[in-house]
């Protein structure tokens, strides 16, 4: 099966069911400001952990260098000290999404990241 082959493929070790399972990503990631109870977006475990997260991590470094590691406590004090601004962040995961997701319209793309923040 195509999902056991790629984790084979990937050195993946151990049990594959979370590979299989629907996981919850948050629209506006909790570890960059994001809320609990904010949009998220349903997708198997596979893609989630090994192509989505890692991709995302890899842009928001290219676009915000001062983001260095996936860490809550890193973006509350860059937010805190003004090196970054929730806008650059929003923006950022706008573009992110509009590129990954294109035929999903601007405004909803926005309206999601905003409901993930308030």
């Amino acid at each position: 099966d195509e999902v056991k082959d790629a984790l084979n493929a990937g050195d993946y070790l151990g049990e594959t069911d979370w590979a299989y399972q629907t996981h919850k990503h948050h629209f506006n990631p909790k570890w960059l400001g994001g809320k609990e109870e904010g949009p998220i977006l349903k997708l198997r475990g596979f893609e989630h952990m090994t192509d989505l997260e890692p991709e995302l991590f890899d842009f928001l470094k290219k676009e915000i260098p001062d983001i260095t590691k996936r860490s809550e406590g890193l973006i509350k004090s860059l937010l805190k000290r003004g090196v970054v601004k929730q806008e650059e962040i929003t923006n950022t995961l706008f573009k992110f999404y509009k590129a990954r997701y294109p035929n999903l319209s601007e405004e909803v793309i926005m309206e999601n990241l905003i409901k993930g923040l308030l």
